[in-house]
Order: C-alpha cells, then structure tokens, then sequence
C-alpha cells in the first residue's frame, strides 16, 4: 500500500494509539480520560479482557506527531483523513454494542463516596448480621461495610470496602469494560497480535501490516483499503500533557527525582527534557527504539509513557495516605514534612503533659495509699458512710484522711443512713431487741433506736376493745396490708386466702395508754364494763363482773390473716381475746364483717376472696357450713360446665364462691390420733384397727420393734405433725410385711390395716411428696375421698368421726375448687395441694413466741406488739428479698421437713393447665373400685359409685343426702386428743376469793379437788385503793401537767390522789394472776406452771404376740379370744368374743396375767368383739393338741367366719340406718379363756362365709362339746345378772345349728325370768320404769300422803324395810342406812362409772356424760 504524505498545513498533537493492552478511547471524545497507575514495565494485557473495539474514526482520526531534537527534521504536519466505512458498520466488518461500549470512568476515593454518602447519592440498608451494607454506583452490588450499624458512616476510612469494590474484579462494570463486545477473541489471536511492536531488526513497516492481513485472512475478516500516513523514520518522543489546574506548579508537583539513569525500584522509566523555556515537555522511554510504530509517530517503547504519565498525573493531583515517600513529589514531600513536624511538636507537648500528669499521678498514689493504710489500720464504724458523703461533697484525699483520723477519735460522727441501714437496724431490733441494737450501733454505725424510729414507721396493729367491730378491721387492712403492699409495688391480684386459728395468752389485763382503755378481757362479754377506766370505780366494776363470771380474761388470742396466693408472707388484719364462749351466731358476725371490710377496701385491688381456712375448730366448722355451703353452684357459672362433670363432688358454696378448708397437716394428725384411741377404727368386716392390733402388724415391719412401736404409738405430744406422718407411712408400709401363715388374728388384722393404708397414703402422699405432679396429686385425693366415703357410709363414727370425715372432704373439694378457678383466671399459674391450709399462720404464732426473749408466753397486749413486729420484718423481706433465708434443703431425709413444705421444693408439673381435672378425678374412681374389690369384704353394690351418686341430693360431703352433713354434727369427736379433767386450780385465774384487804384466801383443798368457795367470798367487801398501797403501790404523785406525763393515764381515788392505770392493772385486776405453762402440751390442758399433763396413756407391757395370735403362756393380750355370757332379750347365751381392750381398774393395759383375769380384788374387764361362727362337721384338726383319739365322729364345730356381729344404728337426723360393730364389756370373772384350732377355711364354710376370710384363707375352730362344757362351768358361776351386758337379736346370734339356737344356758335365761317379773319392794306393781315407780314411792314418803305398807319379803328374800326411808333413800330400793346401797362414781373425760351393790341397781339409771345422778341417793362418793 502507498505510504501517505503528510500535509505541512495541518499542526498534529500527540494522541494515543488504542494500545490493547491499555485503554480505549470514545469516539466522540477529544479528551483523555483519566487512567489508573500502571506499571509499563508488566506484560500488556490481552485485548479481550480490556479493550473495546472503537470506530475508525477514533483511531485514525488524525495521527498528530511530535519530533525532538533528536529528529532529522522538527516539522510538524497532518495527515488528512481517509474515507472511512459509514458509522454504523463497524471497523474491521462488524459493528460494535452500544451497550457494551462505555468510557473508563474514573475511581472515586474514599473522601468522594463519604461526600456522596453525605448527600444521600449511595444507598444503604442493614444486612442480617446488624452491619451496614452500601449499594455500588457502578453496579446493581451491595457492598458489606464490615461496620455495625449501631456505629455511624462518619469517616472517609470506612469507605474503604466500597472503593476497593469499585476499583476491583468485582464490580461488574469493570467485567463489562474488560469484556469486548466484539466476537470473542481467544489470547493466542489476539489484535494485540498485530499491533506488536517491531523488533530492534526490523527496518521497514511492512512486517506488522503483513502480520496483520495473515490474522485477518486466518479469521476471514479483510482489512480496509484506505491510506496509511507515512511514519517517521525517528521517533519524537512524547509531549507531556500535564493536567491543567497542576500546571503552574509543574516543577513542584512533577516527580523529577525519580528520573536518574538506572532501573532502581521506584524510578521512572522515561527522560523528560523540556522546551520552549520550559513550557513544553517531551518524554522519551529509556529504552526508546527510535523507530515510530505504524499508526503513530513515536515508537510503541514511548507509547508506554502516556498511560504512566497519567499514573503520575493522578498521585500528583491525590496521593493515598500512607504513599511510599518516593513515589511523591516535591510539593507533597513538603506539605508531609511540615504534617511530620507538627506531630512531632504536639507529641513533644504531651509528652510534657504527661510528665506532669504523671508526677501529679504519683502524688496522689501516695495520698490513696496512705487512704488505704488509714482504712486498713482503723475500725472506723461506718466507713463507707463517711467516704460516700466525702465523694459526695468533692473533698479530697487528704479531707478523707483527716476525717476518718477525727472518727477514729471519737471527734466525727457519720450522719445519713440509707433505706437498707435503717431496714437493718429494724431487723435486729425486732429479732435481737434492743441490747443488739445497741451494740451493733456503736460497733458497726448501724442506725440506733432513735434513729429508725425517727425515719421508720412501725406497723401497729389496733387491738380489739370490746366485741369485734368493723372499724378495727378496716384500719388494719388499710396499715398492714394496703400501705406496705402498695410500697413495693405489689398490687396484683391473686387468690385471696382467710385464715384463723387461736394462740393461748396469759390471763391478764393490761392498760393501753394510747388508746386509753384496758385490753386482754374477753370480745364476746367485755361490752358489759367500762374498760376507758375513767374513774377508780371502773376497775372495781372489772373486778366484781370478773367475779360474778359475767366478763373473763381472754384465754387465747384469735388471729385473722389474709394470704395472696402461694406467697410465704401473711398479714394479720384481727386479733381479739376470746374466752372460747362465742357462738356460732357471733362466729358469723365475725366471718361477715371481715367479708364486708375486704369487699371495701381490698377486693379491687387484690381479688375476691376465695376460701376460709381453719384449723379444725368446731365453732368455725359450724359458721362454715352454715355460711359457704347455702347456695348451689349457679349452672350458668364457667365453674359448672368443669365441676359438674367430677361425680360426688358437693358444689354448694358461700357468697362469691367462698369455699371452707382445713388445714391438712391437722387432718393427718388427727388420724393418727384416731387410729391410737383404745376405741380404734372399724375398718373392714366389722374388725376394729386399735393400737393393740397395730402395734402387732408394725412389729412385722424390719425397721420397728417393741421399743419403736411403742414410742410410735405413745408419743411425748400426741400433736406432734412429724410423728403423726411417721405413723401414717409405717400404716402404709404393712402392706408389704410379711404375715405368719398360721396367724389367723393377725392375718385378718393386717388386712384391715393394708386397706386403712389406701386411705391415708392417697390423702397424705400428695401433700408431702415433691415429686408428685398437680394431675396426680388431684388423682390421688379423688381416691381418697371416693374411699372415705364408701367407708363412712358402711361404719359411720366407727370408722371415722363425723368431723374428721367433713374437714377431710372439704379440704378436697376446696383443692379442687381452687385448680378450677386458676384454670379460668390464669392457667399458667402453679397451684400446690401443699400450700393449703393454715401453715403460714403456725408459723407467725411461732415467731410471736421466740421473739419475747426468755419468756415465749404472752399477754394480750404482748401479742399486739409481736403481731406488729412481725408484720415490720416481713416488710423488710419484701423490700430486700435477699436478706431472707430460704430453706438450704435439697433432698426430704426426715419426717420434720415434711411439716413445712413449700411449693418451691416442688420440682413437679404444678401448671393448673396442664391438670385435666375430669381425668384425674375419674382415674381416682376408678382406683377406688380397685382398692376395694381387691383388699375390702364389701359387696359391690356398696362401692357401686354410678349408681350411690345418682341420688339426688348425695355427695361426698352428703353421703345419706337429705341436705344433712355429718361434719356439721355436736357429738364428740373421737379424733381429738383425749385430755384428763383439768382441776380447779387450773381453772382461769380469777379474782373470785379476793378479800377485802385484797389478799388471795388460804385454800386448804387438794389440787385434784373441786374448789369450791368459802362461805362469804362470792360477796367480798369492796376493794379499795388505799387497802393495795401498802402492797407495792408507787406513792401518789403531784401532777404536772409536762413531757411524758399525760393526765388521762392516771385516776384519783378516794382523797383525790392520781393513780396510774396501769398500777390499776397490775395490783387490783391481776392480782391473782398465774402464769400458764410455757410446755405447749400443757397449755392444751389449761395447766398452769409446774403442772403436769396426764394424758389417757396406754400400760406399757409388752406387745408380742404368739406365732399363731392365740393365748399362749400366761399372758391374756388383745387379739386372744375368750367365752362370755350375754343377754338378749329374754335368753342368756354364751358368745365367742375376740378381745380389744383389757381394763385394769378401769385403766387401759397391754396384756395382763391369766391369773389375774378371775381375781376379784384385780377388777380386771375385758372389751370385745363378738365373733361369727358357722357350725360345720368336726375333724379332728379342730381339737387344739389332738393326737388323734378324741371322739370327732358325729360331732360339730363352729369355725369363724372372719366376721364380727354387728348391728343396724339409726342416724340422728336421717331417715337412714348404718352398720355398727357391737362391743361388749365383761368382767374378768364372768369370762373363760379358750384356745381355738387354726384350720383351713377352704372347702368347710360356704361361698358367702368365705367372703370375710383373711387372705391367708385360715380361720379358728372350737370343737362344740368343749364349748358346752365351757358353757356350764360359766351358768355356775352365774349368781347375778347385773354385769351381764345386752345385745340387740340379730340372725347371727345366738349361734343356731340347723334352724336352732345352740349354746344358750338355761340357768342363765331363768334368773333374767325371775328378775323381769320382779315387784315393786313396796307394792305388788311390777313396774316398768324403777326409777319413776321408786322417786314415786320416796317423794309421797316424805309427804307423808298414802305410802302404802311393804311386803314381807324383797327380792332375793331379804327382810323389807318397814317403809321408805326417812333420810336418804336409796334411789334404787327405797331404803336407807344400808352399806351397799352406797354409790360409788368415778368421773371420766367419757362418761361417768357408777358402782353400787344395791340388790335392785339396774343400768340406765344415770346418763353417761353428765356430772351428777338421776336418782335419789343415801350416799356418794366420788373416787378419783
């Protein structure tokens, strides 16, 4: 091709080639765009990663070339423009994309994309991980910051990720610059291919044009055909195009240091020489070849420099911090140099500061340590105190040194105390009382006395003047409760717990003086006084209705106080003195205005209240049946829809659902004082569990022998909880003993004892086991309840009292009610069997007794105080919860952690709901039906729930309907602790034989002797004040009215002289006063100090029994079977009775002698129960010590069909009867031991015998002609039939053979003839009623109106009086003046025991529980 010529008009301009490796260049730009420093000394890139294909135009535009001085010829000229393909075919044949093509933008620095971020140009979010992300200008990337976001884009550095994106790999539009948009080329055949650079050897141009139409035919694409300019033959290097705000400070900012000759790292690879003074630099590479290239007019080693020029260009006009120093120029070498010499100059000037830091630094080290050696060397009280208020107020090191030295010696006192302090020294004040305090102040600076009671306020709670009024209860609801709550914030609501109980006081009165009046008579009478003691005749008023028993002191304290929920805390809102006199009418008042009081002030900010809680007592039993079981549940009620689906379950409630409940740990102590009464329990079959049959079934357990059993069963305090539970798990553990095989007795007795097990272990368990779930707890006290009443049903108070079996019912259905109720308020809240009950209240009666210090009795006014006090620390606890020490115990190892359990030792589901109460309840059932087909001799139909259930009007708490509740019943109540009778010297100290001096008279009467007043000291002489002043009364003093003397606190008496009211107190009102025992056992009884408790106790002897439970020996024990006569109706027969209890003298005894049993002087009775016998065919095992010669052939025996007699006993106030097992009380000398065989019951006695054989399957057998002999020698010795006792006929006695009743003696069945047809000693009337026929004939004796004439002979054929007698007749025959007519009683807590040798004493004649007769009697004598 024809080389071009060069046009002398035309001026060329460098311009850069399009270099493959470099750049490419917009066709319509006719600037340079700015390009990153590159190193020209590195391989050129292949032109697909970098280079864009650009129009002809732009690449041969115009060539502009420059010469040097090193060229032939300095002229410059232009070479015109081919013609060019059309704009939108492309160069080379193709066209390139749009799209694809686009400018090399240049790269923002961090300083750029802050301002840009600053303006809101640059995206942000958060990302996932809390850090910022920002989104790329260049591309549709975020980019992660690596900061959090909770630090803000503040500084240029935390752009830092952003620009190394933008400048790198990947960012996508660098991808879319580096990626032509040509046909992809592969690196190999590449245009770099033919742009090359020529060797040093080449010398012509047309070795690259022949390289390039090779690489163009290869790829089938033709070259243009247009002109090539000519190209100089000596390259003119490359004009320097300095940027032009950097060009008037050229020589500053151009880098002319890195230009010397060599090829050190960091030197520039090209010479600069300048030209036209200055103006105009040309550039030549180092290893310029001379030769320009084919498109341009400088070589391809210059056509390097440019891309490295504009590197320069770019460091000169922004250098990155932390540049290396040779890559700067001049003017930035500088501008560091005067930066390094301004930091040089500010660290000297920290440094300078330091120093002197430093030495004040060490200065006052010396001031801190000589403050530490202060500390460290003295006992400064308060210390943290006086440093705190030396802070507080900026003193100094030395200030504080100086100040602790004046503390040391006594000269400061540290003054301002905090809320903890002053909590603190309230705590030891009432827990330590005063000395403690004392001390504790002057050795620890805690607040003095003074001092809290300055800041603090102490609860106070209004004592109770008179019967209870509403007032007293409102004021202490608003200061105990209210005030102290609403100080910590507890003001949520919560189930609203009542609980009373009663805590024994001294007798004794005290004066108020805040109140002015006089506290400790009781509530319910001390209306009828006047207890302000306005004047010196009020006290003699107190003291005359003190002696007339129209007022009395109060025995005890009643406490009222309000639980939330499963809270420890409990708050006393009444406390009143009670002389236990009130009735079930003043009881409800009570309940009422205690409702009332709550419902004003309380309810809204706390809740309804949800039950009563009590200990057991009869009166509140009474009031809660009375008041909380009128209304049945409404069935439009939430409650309905859970409850009514729970058979048995009584849903009658009080007003606003208020439920009664007992406390449980009460219930389970009384059992255990059930199942120790001589009377026992009648568990199973009519057999009676008492101590005498336990104590032979707990001998079987491995940890028990007689010793243990004994202490078991006769503890110390029969009211000791833990030894109750003690009995109750050992009761429970029988049933896994292991019973002798040829015991009948003790067989059938464990039997009972394994069923009496079920019954306690399903109430006790869920009550002190942690471990149990709410779901199983429920489970298991539906199993109780479903038992306790098949059983109360079937043997009434034999089984358990009347009151036992309501409290037990109650607490259940109170349990239940309270998971119903948490299931509708809140369902996420624990419900705990445990927590029910009075326990909190126990244990604020508790700490009122051991805060008293030496003395843990207390007044009334005492009992105030202490309720206060501790209501001061359970404040404290509630404002500092860590002060309180929770209970360390990790694991139950003994019966007393069980006393006091608390829901925190639960570590059970105890959600109410999680508890499906239908569920358990059923599954209770169900267990129920188990236990008692499988260890009871019911029938079925006895347990038969469904079917009991479905009468309407029956319930566990109704178990006969008819709207009646056995708990609600006055009769006694056997499962309260037996007491002996407490003497009058025991009796409430009041001043009842004062005398007129106002001594206390003289009496001469023993302490197990009534008292009975002297003649004349029920009307004493009036007391006057002048008649105690010698006795100790404080001489009268002048008034003055002043501080500390208040005139309301003092009377005047006769002359006018002041008197203070408590000296009233002390010497008139309480003159008499005795201090009860401080043992809580003889508190129960009411004995006074150094008085004994005597309780109803048990002979301890021996308790074994023989392998077989018979008589062996000569030992008689309970279990042993003996023959007796009984009379029924108008027959005497002989009964086979099993022994429950030996009397000896009228007291209970193990075992006694056999000897001794028919000794007259010994007074030995037996108690039993008379056995069923069935008579079968003898065999010769029937025959005790057969050796098989005794005559068996056609002879019977009567074998034991594991049954007792019973009988059918009317209910007062039901229309229903029950079964009752008949006891009966013998003589010892009307009863002959026997020893029966033990036999195999199976194949001898019916089917329906067989049901109440023991599960052993044996039995007794008594051969008959040996019970007939037995039955004559008893008829012989039969004179009298007064100590016969009498039983109700029934078709299992007397015992009949074949339609006949056997074993009945006949002499025995005449003598009860002859004594029915007995007249009257006086007339020949055979009366019916003695006791009227006879009070008839006495009472016309002493009005001498028609008594007629005795008859000759009286019975026996004893010579009859000649009439009535004249003084004192006897109430049983009339006469007087005979020796055996005495009556001898002996009283009893039971019943009365009369003895009289009178010829016509017949029973009936007196009543049991009343202390004196029903006849007229010539002569009594009380033995004690």
């Amino acid at each position: 091709m024809p080389d071009a010529t060069l046009n002398p008009n035309v001026q060329y301009q460098p311009h850069p080639v399009p270099n493959p490796g470099l750049q490419s260049f917009s066709a319509s730009s006719s600037s340079r765009p700015f390009l990153p420093p590159i190193d020209t000394d590195l391989p050129l890139r292949s032109f697909e990663n970098t280079t864009t294909f650009q129009s002809p135009s732009a690449l041969f535009g115009s060539l502009p070339i420059a010469t040097s001085s090193r060229a032939s010829a300095n002229v410059q000229s232009t070479v015109p423009s081919p013609s060019l393909p059309s704009p939108g075919s492309g160069w080379l044949g193709f066209s390139p994309s749009p799209t694809q093509s686009s400018p090399l933008l240049p790269i923002p620095s961090t300083q750029e994309l802050l301002d840009e971020f600053a303006q809101n140009k640059i995206q942000s979010r958060q990302s996932a991980t809390q850090t910022w992300e920002l989104h790329c200008t260049r591309c549709p990337t975020w980019v992660n910051m690596n900061l959090s976001t909770a630090r803000p884009l503040l500084s240029a550095g935390q752009f830092t990720p952003l620009h190394n994106h933008i400048k790198g790999r990947n960012c996508s539009a660098n991808k879319a610059r580096s990626i032509s948009g040509t046909p992809s080329l592969s690196r190999r055949a590449s245009v770099a291919s033919f742009a090359s650079h020529p060797s040093p050897s080449s010398t012509t141009s047309k070795a690259p044009l022949h390289r390039l139409r090779v690489f163009l035919a290869q790829r089938r694409l033709h070259l243009p055909q247009f002109p090539i300019p000519p190209v100089p033959r000596t390259c003119p290097g490359v004009v320097v195009q300095w940027p032009l705000d950097l060009d008037i400070k050229l020589n500053e900012k151009f880098p002319f240091h890195r230009i010397p000759i060599g090829r050190s790292n960091g030197d520039l690879p090209f010479y600069i020489e300048l030209h036209e003074r200055g103006d105009k630099m040309i550039a030549w590479s180092k290893t310029c070849t001379g030769c320009p290239t084919l498109f341009a007019t400088h070589c391809h080693e210059c056509d390097r420099i440019l891309p490295r020029l504009d590197s320069l260009a770019g460091i000169a006009e922004h250098a990155e911090r932390g540049t290396n120093y040779k890559y700067l120029n001049h003017s930035q070498l500088q501008d560091l140099l005067v930066e390094r010499t301004k930091e040089n100059n500010e660290l000297k000037l920290h440094s300078l500061n330091m120093s002197r830091q430093l030495a004040t630094f060490a200065r006052k080290m010396g001031d801190y340590e000589r403050l530490m050696i202060a500390i460290a060397e003295n006992d400064v009280p308060r210390i943290n105190a006086l440093l705190s208020t030396a802070i507080r107020n900026g003193a100094s090191v030395n200030t504080m040194i100086a100040q602790i030295t004046e503390a040391v010696r006594g000269l400061r006192s540290t003054k301002g105390f905090t809320q903890l302090e002053h909590d603190l020294s309230l705590l030891i004040y009432r827990i330590g009382g005063h000395s403690l305090l004392y001390s504790l102040n002057h050795a620890l600076g805690l607040p003095s006395l003074r001092t809290i009671g300055n800041s603090a306020r102490f609860v106070k709670i209004s004592p109770c003047f008179g019967p209870v009024s509403i007032d007293v209860i409102r004021a202490n609801i608003k200061k105990v409760i209210l005030e102290p709550r609403a100080q910590v914030g507890a003001t949520q609501k919560k189930a609203v717990t009542i609980m009373m109980d009663e805590v024994a006081i001294e007798e004794h009165l005290d004066y108020f003086p805040l109140e002015n009046k006089v506290g400790g008579l009781c509530q319910k009478h001390s209306g009828q006084v006047p207890i302000t003691l306005s004047t010196y005749c009020s006290a003699l008023t107190i003291v005359d209705k003190l002696r007339d028993g129209s007022v009395h002191f109060g025995k005890e304290m009643a406490v009222v106080a309000v639980r939330f929920g499963d809270e420890k805390n409990i708050y006393p809102i009444l406390a009143y003195p009670t002389c236990k006199q009130e009735t079930v009418a003043d009881m409800e008042k009570i309940y009422v205005l205690l409702m009332q009081a709550w419902e004003e002030l309380g309810e809204e900010t706390y809740g309804e209240i949800r039950n009563f809680a009590t200990d057991g007592d009869p009166l509140r039993r009474n009031v809660g049946y009375k008041m909380f079981c009128k209304e049945e549940l409404p069935k439009d009620h939430p409650l309905f829809a859970i409850l009514s689906n729970l058979p048995g379950l009584n849903l009658c409630t009080g007003v606003k659902l208020i439920i009664q409940t007992f406390d449980w740990r009460h219930i389970i102590k009384r059992e255990s004082t059930l199942v120790r009464q001589p009377s026992g329990m009648c568990v199973d079959a009519g057999r009676v569990v008492n101590p005498h049959f336990l104590a032979q079934c707990l001998q079987l357990l491995a940890q028990h022998d007689e010793k243990s059993v004994d202490k078991l069963l006769n503890p110390d305090d029969p009211q000791d909880v833990p030894r109750a539970i003690d009995l109750i798990e050992d009761i429970i553990s029988v049933r896994d003993a292991e019973v002798p095989s040829d015991s009948v007795d003790l067989a059938s007795t464990s039997d009972s004892v394994r069923l009496l097990g079920y019954v306690f272990e399903n109430f006790a368990l869920p009550f002190n086991t942690p471990e149990f779930s709410l779901s199983r707890q429920i489970r298991m006290l539906s199993t109780c309840a479903h038992l306790t009443f098949v059983l109360f049903r079937e043997y009434r108070t034999d089984f358990m009292s009347n009151q036992l079996y309501g409290d037990t019912q109650s607490t259940i259905k109170n349990i239940v009610f309270s998971v119903a109720k948490q299931q509708l308020d809140d369902g996420e809240v624990n419900v705990n069997a445990n927590e029910d009950g009075t326990d909190p209240l126990e244990g604020h009666f508790a700490f009122t007794r051991t805060t008293g210090g030496h003395n843990s009795a207390m007044n009334y006014k005492q009992g105030m105080e202490r309720n206060g006090w501790a209501c001061d620390i359970q404040g404290v606890y509630s404002r500092w919860p860590h002060l309180h020490q929770e209970s360390r115990r990790r694991r139950i190892t003994r019966t007393e952690h069980k006393d006091h359990l608390n829901s925190s030792k639960w570590n059970a589901d105890l959600k109410a709901a999680n508890c499906d109460l239908i569920d358990c309840w059923a599954q209770g059932e169900l267990e129920a039906v188990r236990i008692l087909s499988a260890n009871s001799r019911l029938t079925p139909d006895k347990y038969n729930f469904r079917t009991i259930l479905a009468t309407p009007g029956v319930d566990f708490l109704r178990p006969w309907g008819e709207n009646n509740y056995p708990g609600y019943a006055d009769d006694l109540d056997r499962s309260v602790i037996e007491t002996a009778p407490v003497s009058a010297a025991s009796e409430p100290s009041v001043p009842l034989n004062t005398t007129a001096s106002g001594d206390i008279s003289d009496s001469s009467e023993s302490e197990d002797e009534e008292f009975i007043p002297a003649e004349g000291a029920l009307d004493p002489e009036p007391i006057t004040l002048q008649d105690l002043l010698d006795d100790g009364m404080p001489q009268p003093l002048d008034l003055t009215p002043g501080p500390g003397i208040r005139l309301e606190n003092y009377v005047a008496d006769e002359n006018d002289k002041p008197v203070h009211k408590a000296s009233i107190c002390r010497l008139i009102l309480n003159k008499e006063f005795v201090a009860k025992s401080k043992e809580r056992v003889d508190r129960a009884a009411g004995l006074g100090l150094g008085r004994v408790r005597c309780f109803t106790t048990v002979e301890s002897r021996s308790l074994k029994a023989s392998a077989s439970g018979n008589m062996t020996g000569n030992t008689f024990i309970p279990g042993d079977i003996f023959l007796a006569l009984v009379r029924h109706k108008k027959t005497v027969s002989m009964a086979v009775v099993r022994s429950t209890a030996i009397l000896h003298d009228g007291r209970p005894v193990r075992d006694i002698p056999i000897g001794t049993i028919g000794n007259v002087e010994a007074k030995i009775k037996l108690t039993g129960q008379i056995v069923h016998l069935e008579s079968v065919e003898a065999t010769s095992a029937d025959i005790v010590g057969d050796d098989g010669s005794s005559p068996v052939k056609d002879s019977t025996s009567w074998l034991w069909t594991g049954a007792f007699l019973t009988c059918a006993s009317k209910m007062k106030g039901f229309s229903v009867s029950t079964v009752k097992p008949v006891l009966i009380t013998v003589p010892g000398t009307m009863v002959e031991l026997i020893n029966p065989a033990v036999v195999e019951a199976h194949g001898r006695l019916s089917e329906d015998a067989m049901k109440n054989i023991n599960s052993a399957g044996t039995t007794w057998a008594l051969h008959h002609p040996y019970l007939t002999v037995l039955l004559n020698q008893l008829s012989q010795r039969l004179a009298d039939l007064r100590g016969l006792p009498s039983v109700t006929e029934s078709a299992k006695f007397p015992y009949q053979s074949a339609g006949k009743a056997i074993l009945v003696s006949e002499r025995g069945s005449l003598l009860l003839a002859d004594m029915s047809n007995l007249a009257c000693l006086y007339c020949p009337e055979v009366p019916k009623n003695w006791r009227a026929h006879i009070g008839a004939h006495i009472l016309r004796r002493i009005r001498r109106s028609g008594e007629p004439e005795p008859k000759k002979k009286g019975r026996g054929g004893e010579d009859a009086a000649s009439t009535v007698g004249d003084t004192m007749p006897c109430g049983y025959c009339g006469r007087s003046g005979r020796p055996e007519c005495h009556i001898f009683m002996k009283p009893d807590s039971k019943k009365n025991e009369i003895d009289c040798k009178c010829t016509y004493r017949y029973d009936g004649i007196y009543h049991a529980k009343l202390k004196y007769l029903l006849v007229c009697t010539s002569w009594l004598q009380i033995v004690p």
